[in-house]
């Protein structure tokens, strides 16, 4: 490239015109001792704007300097993708995949419908509703389609010569300097620190392996919560699970693909997340289990899917940032309100009662008995999972034996039950007519007041005396609060 077309007019024409006027040529001395010198201010502002938002972006405390290439690559976020070169066999298989959607399309555009074990055998299967918990379909048919097919042979021919050509990967535009693929290389190989999203406000957090290796095992170490195991049980619960849901096959509560989809089988992992807002230099972490692929991973969601329809219905539930604003705007005597209050239960996760929250989601998710799968059968799925939490942290398995683990699918919609049916106990009707509004979402709670500041201590202080085990701690101010629940 030799410049842009405005740099070309300036070389080839002494003078040109522009909207109606003649515009003089202007020396490249002159030029070139003016323009540097403003847009360097500006640049200048703008990198260390960048700058600043970068090293907020990233917390250090492993004790290790993070190099500015190091900063720039962090403050991406986690999930950052960078590009890759060009692989041949991908691209195939990525194009085989696109004509076998085109050819799915033009076969059932045809309405046929594909012939399936079960019509060939003659054997009718029952299924109870239509949900998506199906194995993965390998169906491929042949459609006689000389559009699809003459497209399919002429883009493979074009990909074919591309491949031939002789590609310059250096040239690759890459999303990534070369300065910051040696940092990501470096901090990959790196077996000193530990990079992990901070568990409230979205920074990446480095720390020392050492300090998160001591707080996972300050947790697990717990006798009250946690269980050493010397042994894997893959393969027994495997087993047990197996017979849960070959009878419930017969019964006719899930259907033959539902049945191969709800089997799986493999260990979660056991993950921290630094809790940076609570203490800086040492942070407690949240404990968040790892469960995809894992043995409890499908039976979640398939409690899921069936559970959290009927969180629209409870009266103090909230959904989003969005939900709470609307909330709010169809208050008419929000005036009268003499306190905002922010309310959070501590280690909710890790201190709920299996036998309060499965009594809750029965209470919520009563369906008639018509429906399939019944109420008894999803309660009973939900205790199969709460009873077998196993996870595997630096090569050693544990159970947890009390609380909930967090991290699996359907988790979010049983503390969701739990909490409404415990704050909405008739017991507590004696301070209803104080609550003007109360809305909540997993283990926070927001209101407002009417009542005195005294009787709102009181309200605080019985809801703490009902379960020994849950505590609430409280905020409230006339004026402002932070709510940090409910996320989209």
């Amino acid at each position: 490239r030799r410049g842009s077309p405005q740099k070309l007019r300036g070389q080839l024409l002494p003078r040109f015109f522009r909207s109606g006027r003649v515009v003089t040529q202007v020396p490249q001395q002159e030029r070139t001792r003016k323009r540097p010198t403003w847009r360097g201010r500006k640049k200048s502002r703008l990198s260390n704007h960048t700058e600043q938002d970068q090293n907020k972006a990233v917390i250090n405390i492993s004790g290790e300097p993070l190099s500015n290439d190091r900063i720039r690559v962090l403050s991406k976020g986690l999930s950052f993708a960078p590009t890759y070169s060009t692989n041949g066999f991908n691209t195939k298989f990525d194009l085989f995949s696109f004509y076998r959607n085109l050819h799915l399309k033009a076969w059932y555009k045809q309405n046929i419908s594909p012939t399936t074990d079960a019509s060939v055998s003659g054997q009718a299967v029952s299924v109870p509703s239509k949900t998506p918990f199906k194995p993965k379909s390998t169906f491929c048919p042949i459609v006689q389609n000389s559009t699809l097919n003459t497209f399919a042979k002429k883009v493979n021919f074009d990909v074919e010569n591309l491949f031939k050509c002789k590609i310059d990967y250096h040239q690759t535009q890459h999303n990534l300097s070369k300065t910051e693929q040696d940092a990501v290389e470096s901090l990959s190989k790196n077996e000193h620190i530990v990079v992990k999203k901070a568990d409230k406000g979205g920074p990446t957090v480095v720390l020392s392996k050492d300090k998160y290796v001591t707080e996972a095992y300050r947790q697990l170490d717990n006798d009250e919560f946690y269980q050493s195991l010397t042994f894997n049980p893959t393969e027994d619960l495997k087993t047990e699970l197996k017979g849960i849901l070959t009878e419930a096959k017969e019964n006719g509560y899930i259907s033959d693909n539902e049945f191969k989809c709800l089997f799986n089988g493999s260990l979660a992992y056991f993950n921290l997340l630094p809790k940076v807002h609570k203490h800086l230099e040492n942070p407690p972490g949240r404990p968040v289990i790892s469960g995809n692929e894992s043995l409890t991973e499908p039976i979640s969601k398939y409690i899921d899917y069936f559970i959290k329809p009927f969180l629209t219905s409870l009266p103090a539930y909230l959904q989003d940032t969005t939900d709470v604003l609307n909330n709010i705007k169809e208050l008419n005597n929000i005036g009268t309100a003499s306190f905002l209050v922010t309310m959070d239960v501590e280690s909710l996760y890790t201190t709920i009662e299996h036998e309060q929250g499965l009594a809750a989601m029965h209470h919520l998710s009563t369906r008639p008995e018509t429906e399939m799968p019944p109420t008894e059968f999803i309660v009973s799925l939900t205790e199969w999972t709460l009873n077998h939490d196993i996870f595997i942290f630096q090569d050693r398995i544990f159970k947890q034996v009390k609380g909930c683990a967090m991290g699996a699918t359907a988790l979010p919609t049983l503390v969701c039950t739990w909490e409404n049916d415990f704050i909405l106990d008739p017991s507590k009707y004696q301070f209803f007519d104080r609550i003007i509004w109360w809305g909540c979402y997993i283990d926070d709670a927001c209101l407002f007041w009417s009542g005195s500041e005294d009787e709102l201590i009181s309200f605080h202080q019985y809801l703490n005396n009902i379960n020994p085990n849950i505590k609430l701690t409280m905020e409230y101010s006339k004026d402002n609060i932070h709510f940090f629940g409910p996320r989209h």
